[in-house]
């Protein structure tokens, strides 16, 4: 496959799908916030 044609239907491709797709981010795990009450965390 040619490099250009490639590109092309990438730029087609972001073309379609919607604007909140196409952000750029990485899942982040959110803090854990816990405490130990005896033998049972929470």
């Amino acid at each position: 496959m040619d490099i250009n044609n490639y590109d092309e239907l990438l730029d087609k491709a972001y073309e379609k799908i919607p604007e909140n797709v196409r952000k750029l981010s990485r899942f982040e795990i959110p803090k854990v916030e816990l405490r130990i009450e005896s033998r049972n965390t929470f």
